[in-house]
């Protein structure tokens, strides 16, 4: 969906809102595609957030599965950052000022100097406009996928060689027997969890698609104007205890 809408959309404040009612309203698919797009992001944060909690509650951060905890935790910082970055992409007045005062918060870090350039960067100038836009639309579509296929790919292949731990009653404390496993008896990545997994993106894909068509319809406000802040705004929950720590 992401490739889909950069066919229509130009990372400037004079088009990218015109961008997004075109897709709207005339580019066929268009809506489905966005909608598919913004509920796919914040399964993936339900996604990714269900797994860590999964994998911190069973133990499997353990030696010698430390570094594919770290690995874990960056991919986690990845998926919240691309919807973060997301975020300003349609320059509606939720964009504009969701982004604005979330990036104001790097104005804290120490010293007060460092705080301010690491602000001005991320903002393109003293208020976001057209470089803000084309930083943060590159973050979006180039940099942070990246980094977040480098990091899968190592995920998943330390995933192959340590095997999946198994569950705390099924092994002594701080020994990991999960490589003891009889063969005939151990569930291999290739071909049986990467069946299931395909199997599980099938079905999730199925009720994505029925939900965005039936149900589910992304947001677009007003077009941004940083001369007029709207009440009531909100971040999406898992950024809400960010905006409960500015407030």
């Amino acid at each position: 969906t992401g490739l889909f809408l950069m066919i229509y959309y130009t990372p400037s404040p004079l088009v990218a809102y015109e961008n997004m009612l075109n897709i709207l309203a005339n580019v066929p698919f268009g809506r489905l595609m966005r909608d598919l797009h913004k509920l796919g992001a914040e399964l993936m944060v339900i996604v990714v957030l269900l797994h860590m909690a999964r994998t911190f509650i069973t133990g499997n951060y353990k030696k010698p599965r430390q570094f594919t905890w770290v690995t874990g935790i960056i991919l986690l910082f990845v998926t919240l950052l691309l919807s973060f970055s997301g975020y300003l992409l349609p320059w509606d007045q939720l964009s504009l000022w969701a982004v604005t005062i979330g990036v104001s918060m790097v104005e804290a870090i120490p010293p007060q100097q460092v705080g301010d350039i690491v602000n001005l960067i991320a903002r393109g100038g003293p208020q976001f406009n057209a470089g803000g836009l084309l930083r943060w639309y590159l973050l979006h579509v180039l940099l942070l996928p990246l980094v977040g296929l480098v990091f899968l790919g190592v995920h998943y292949y330390k995933v192959v060689i340590h095997g999946h731990g198994l569950p705390p009653e099924a092994e002594p404390v701080g020994e990991d027997t999960a490589k003891r496993v009889p063969t005939d008896q151990r569930t291999y990545f290739m071909p049986d969890i990467l069946t299931r997994e395909m199997l599980y993106v099938a079905l999730l894909t199925l009720i994505t698609v029925a939900w965005a068509i039936f149900s589910f319809h992304a947001p677009l406000e007003p077009h941004a104007d940083s001369l007029i802040t709207p009440l009531h705004t909100t971040a999406p929950w898992y950024f809400l205890f960010v905006q409960g720590m500015l407030k």
